[in-house]
């Protein structure tokens, strides 16, 4: 993220109003992607310990005469300055603006733009940059007037965090006048569907621009549901998904809300409604009301001790599903099946097989859901939709085909067996496009 956005290539430069510290713009976040020179940069990283551009400093903030923020990864020291004006300033990668900077000799100290200085260089005494400590340095206020600042980081080869900008009297600033605080992040929510009979799965996507970057640690929902007077644990990832359920008889709207943040804490929200019905009951027997549908898994590969689910796995995670229905359900025969695995693979079999990857190096949660339809004894023609989650283990990107583990080499249950329908590669797909995607959501 932080190369593509150090390498874009801006967009109608002399009228979008990019901002002189973040390197902003309202309108095109970064500019576009310039997809050689971020290889390029990615190339160079490779030679130097990994190293790309560091992250600018989060949960900045004035509290009297102090400025004080939290250290963002791969951070060797900062760079704070100051002035009594609005000022436009970005310095340069491998450039001295003090002669405190490490490796930096005073006959090489480039100058700072006129009447802004530097109030710190280097880390707060006592700390060593780390990702996570909290940094502070006092200031003086001037007599009349107020003063601006603007925070970087840099990291050990001298590559600067584009800025964050502050005003002492406002918080943050960063407009042409430095009058009024930044604008908070302009958020959306796409969901889908928007109804649909319990119990409906509904699958949430966070989107927020803004005029300083998104903070993608810290985004908050809130899907309206209370159980024994607590609210159910919400999700804090923008990609999400809920399963609402209704009893028989009943509709209900629930009111879906998102709050995303900035990296210095300013709070966009939005929200949006999802209607959902009761499952319908026969008129005859009343027999799907009390209908008891799950989805039943046998799972072979490894079980981990980071496992919290009860089906979860090290990849190649090798699944085998199917429906599963009470003794209540005598009278209820399945018509049709159709699975949605989570990963972008169908399937219209009653039962179905199929091995996962995870070539990351985070676990990945994903919703199985299959959409019943029920045949009742009086004729009825009536769906059911349930939903199972499944976690899959950062582990193996090649399944051996001589593993007892996996589907299509081991037996499973009634003595079938069972063959894989498909082996989807989740990374790096889902790392590379949905990294471009996701920067490209957010105006990067």
């Amino acid at each position: 993220r932080l190369i593509m956005e150090h390498t874009c290539d801006k967009i109608d430069a002399e009228n979008a109003d990019y901002n002189g510290i973040t390197n902003r713009s309202f309108r095109y976040g970064y500019g576009r992607v310039n997809a050689h020179r971020a290889a390029l940069a990615a190339q160079d990283s490779l030679a130097n310990g990994g190293l790309a551009w560091p992250d600018a400093p989060s949960d900045v903030g004035v509290i009297g005469a102090t400025l004080s923020w939290i250290a963002s990864d791969k951070t060797s020291d900062f760079l704070v300055v100051s002035a009594q004006r609005d000022f436009d300033f970005i310095p340069e990668d491998g450039v001295c603006y003090h002669a405190d900077q490490p490796e930096c000799e005073a006959a090489d100290i480039s100058a700072l733009p006129t009447d802004v200085s530097a109030l710190l260089v280097g880390c707060t005494e006592g700390t060593d940059c780390a990702e996570g400590t909290q940094q502070s340095v006092a200031f003086e206020r001037p007599l009349f007037g107020r003063l601006f600042f603007s925070l970087y980081s840099r990291n050990a080869i001298g590559q600067y965090s584009f800025g964050v900008p502050i005003d002492s009297e406002a918080g943050t600033s960063g407009g042409e006048t430095g009058d009024e605080p930044i604008r908070p992040p302009a958020v959306s929510i796409s969901a889908t569907p928007l109804r649909g009979v319990s119990p409906l799965t509904v699958s949430f996507n966070g989107n927020a621009v803004g005029e300083l970057e998104i903070d993608g640690n810290r985004t908050e929902w809130n899907f309206d549901v209370v159980v024994d007077d607590e609210t159910l644990a919400d999700a804090t990832t923008p990609e999400s998904s809920h399963t609402y359920i209704v009893a028989p008889g009943e509709t209900r709207k629930f009111t879906a809300r998102l709050k995303m943040f900035d990296v210095v804490g300013n709070e966009g929200s939005a929200s949006v409604q999802i209607r959902v019905s009761g499952p319908a009951q026969d008129s005859a027997t009343g027999e799907f009301a009390t209908a008891d549908v799950s989805i039943g898994v046998v799972a072979a590969g490894s079980i981990d001790p980071q496992c919290a689910s009860s089906v979860c796995g090290k990849s190649p995670f090798g699944i085998l599903f199917r429906v599963d229905t009470s003794e209540s359900n005598v009278a209820l025969s399945v018509q049709s099946v159709v699975w949605d695995l989570g990963d972008g693979t169908t399937s219209s079999s009653q039962s179905v097989s199929h091995t996962y990857i995870n070539e990351s190096d985070i676990p990945f949660v994903l919703p199985v859901t299959a959409t019943i339809s029920f045949i009742t004894s009086s004729g009825a023609t009536v769906p059911r939709s349930v939903t199972r989650l499944i976690t899959v283990l950062p582990g193996a990107a090649v399944v051996d085909p001589e593993d007892p583990n996996l589907p299509g080499t081991e037996v499973f249950g009634d003595g079938g067996v069972a063959t894989p329908c498909g082996i989807i590669t989740i990374m790096p797909l889902l790392g590379c496009f949905g990294g471009l995607f996701w920067l490209r959501r957010r105006g990067a």
